[in-house]
């Protein structure tokens, strides 16, 4: 009997084990695996987060960026055109985003892109707060062939290369977005969150990298908007890149 009781105790019960945590090759425990963020895009030439900017006050002097690449934005050393920071932001869930004014404020990089710009992905996690004029959200370059994105006063985006192509989406973007303009050389397209809002056939020849991109204006209007991320790729982001972006929108902001 002693026996046959020690025997069953080693036998393994049913569901025995279930719930451990499975061990790397060492034996510990795996750890589990770190959030998704932006660090991993292809190609990622800048990742401004409104938690790690230089203010003044509450004036934004430096938006740092995140991607190691060194794109930071800054006012140019002119103080008028700084935008604010803003702590805590019920529509971004109480997380930390900049405000643009939509009169002069703006902040600029003379960009470094490390290669030729023959595709671009910019990325905006933000809101406007304005409808009543076009509001400029990003230009790279001042004249020429250069691209910028805005909102139009019925609130939907613009995607343009100037003098080239340009195309409007149709969705409702006046609440929080994330918001993709996205160029693979040939097709210029508008996308909120992963879905492909506008679409068509554009080529050009864009800016030297180390041209100014400038963030809050474009074509002479200046945005009136709360903007907690952009991430500037110089790649056109993959179905699944855009996916895993919206999810990271989505989770952090509940855009």
């Amino acid at each position: 009997m002693g026996r046959d009781r020690r025997a069953r105790a080693c036998e393994r019960r049913p569901g025995a084990g279930a719930g451990r945590r499975a061990r790397g090759p060492s034996g510990r425990a795996a750890a589990p695996a770190a959030p998704w963020t932006p660090a991993s895009l292809t190609n990622l030439r800048a990742w401004l987060r409104a938690d790690d900017v230089v203010v003044t006050g509450s004036d934004v002097t430096t938006w740092t960026d995140k991607s190691g690449v060194g794109n930071h934005f800054t006012d140019g050393g002119v103080a008028t055109r700084r935008p604010l920071l803003v702590s805590s932001a019920a529509a971004f869930g109480g997380q930390p985003v900049v405000r643009f004014g939509g009169v002069d404020d703006f902040l600029t990089r003379a960009f470094s892109w490390g290669a030729a710009v023959n595709v671009y992905s910019v990325t905006l996690i933000f809101e406007r707060l304005d409808s009543a004029v076009n509001d400029g959200l990003w230009r790279f370059g001042s004249s020429g062939q250069f691209p910028y994105g805005r909102v139009t006063t019925t609130d939907v985006a613009q995607h343009a290369i100037n003098g080239v192509a340009s195309v409007t989406g149709t969705t409702n973007i006046a609440s929080p977005r994330c918001t993709t303009f996205w160029w693979d050389g040939s097709n210029l397209r508008v996308y909120n969150g992963s879905t492909q809002d506008a679409n068509t056939p554009a080529t050009a020849t864009l800016p030297a990298d180390g041209t100014a991109f400038d963030l809050g204006q474009a074509l002479g209007t200046f945005a009136n908007m709360d903007v907690a991320e952009v991430i500037i790729c110089r790649a056109a982001l993959t179905t699944d890149e855009l996916a895993s972006l919206a999810a990271y929108s989505t989770a952090r902001y509940g855009t």
